[in-house]
């Protein structure tokens, strides 16, 4: 089988408007080199649900069949045509939910300039987006232009003169803003401030209101892309009476990071809710603190939330051994006692060889799995194992 240099999917270039398919990117259905994947769900010897991919000389993968033989409605297919530079210029997502067509066209400088997408909704109905990209005078993405099919305008992006996102705004089927964002840089391309608002059209003023508005800055050490701390502010209106607004703030979040990535960085969020006269309350609080060691290695994260709305309150904490072992540790009380916890092994290479999820010591175990790697480094078995069972409830298997 011959080789060719691997092209980036279209939808992994900074410029693309659609994102691909979740089911594509979660099942892996486009990466790596195997051919055929079997999953025996219920450990009875015979696979209930199968993979199949087809690759073309170049080991791309131009079809992909997914089968349930136990839910038959769950099947999908998925077909990927190439041009001959390798790039992709049509992915068809065939499915009984939603099936979807995109189309990609590309300039002669390798340029992705036209994206266009179809959604069957129903038998009937289909909706058609097409997303056109204007380039700028440094050759790069100056902005895109993004409308059905009746031409009637949905969004459109800007960028600045190096491609990096600028501004966004979003219309409703009216014509109004619904949406807005904008970006700010410094002199050295860093992101330092971004702004969104988020509007709703109120009939009883006949305004397009205001009602959401998130500020997030960025401070970064001199001279470098390493961030001293990041800030983020979201207010939202609110009408505890008809006519009567008020501007009140709904979630503060502050990241601190330790110099040079050594040593630890802080997370903290606060999220309130309005009480019937308006006035903001707080309801959930959540800090994370992650430690790194001398060579910029997680070794720890503790997470505390509490939340007085569904009146959880936890802590969870991850050890990482490199090399061996790493474990979680989860207290649901935050009474100091270790109520769940999840244990890791990783091989030398890094990759996890098993796991286990429940309570600590001996159990019981509510999920263990079980992984093998082939002679390449890719994954070839995943059994997992259910309900503290030491027969496999499901056995995957990749070749």
């Amino acid at each position: 089988m011959s080789k060719s240099k691997p092209m980036a999917f279209p939808w992994q270039r900074p410029c693309c408007y659609f994102s691909v398919n979740t089911f594509i990117i979660g099942h892996g259905l486009l990466t790596g080199r195997w051919t055929i994947s079997e999953e025996d769900t219920n450990n009875d010897g015979q696979p209930d649900v199968q993979t199949t991919r087809t690759l073309d000389e170049h080991g791309r993968v131009t079809k992909a069949e997914f089968i349930d033989r136990n839910a038959p409605q769950n099947n999908k297919t998925v077909v990927v045509e190439y041009d001959r530079l390798g790039r992709v210029t049509r992915l068809e997502y065939q499915s009984q939910v939603r099936p979807n067509t995109t189309v990609y066209e590309y300039d002669i400088r390798d340029r992705l300039m036209k994206e266009t997408s179809t959604t069957k909704i129903s038998d009937t109905v289909s909706s058609t987006v097409i997303a056109n990209h204007q380039l700028g005078a440094g050759g790069f993405i100056a902005s895109t232009t993004v409308k059905d099919s009746s031409g009637k305008l949905r969004e459109v992006r800007q960028f600045t003169k190096f491609g990096m996102p600028k501004s966004t705004v979003n219309y409703d089927d009216s014509g109004r803003v619904f949406q807005e964002e904008q970006i700010h840089y410094d002199r050295h391309q860093r992101e330092t401030r971004r702004q969104i608002r988020q509007f709703n059209f109120h009939d009883a003023s006949n305004q397009n209101r205001l009602i959401r508005e998130t500020i997030e800055e960025t401070v970064y050490r001199a001279n470098s892309l390493r961030p001293v701390s990041f800030s983020g502010t979201e207010h939202q209106e609110v009408e505890p009476t008809p006519g009567q607004f008020r501007w009140i703030i709904a979630e503060q979040v502050t990241t601190t990071y330790p110099p040079k990535g050594i040593g630890i960085e802080r997370f903290e969020r606060r999220s309130y809710s309005p009480t019937v006269s308006g006035d903001p309350v707080e309801f959930a609080h959540r800090v994370t603190e992650t430690r790194y060691d001398d060579q910029r290695r997680t070794v720890e994260i503790v997470d505390t939330n509490s939340n007085t709305q569904t009146g959880e309150s936890k802590t969870a904490k991850t050890r990482y051994f490199y090399g061996l072992i790493n474990i979680t540790t989860v207290d649901m009380g935050q009474d100091g006692v270790v109520d769940e916890e999840n244990i890791s092994v990783v091989d030398e290479q890094g990759r996890v060889v098993s796991s286990r999820d429940g309570a600590p010591d001996d159990g019981p175990f509510k999920n263990r799995q079980t992984l093998r790697y082939n002679d390449d480094g890719e994954l070839s078995e995943r059994r997992i194992y259910e309900n503290d069972s030491t027969k496999p409830a499901r056995v995957i298997r990749f070749r």
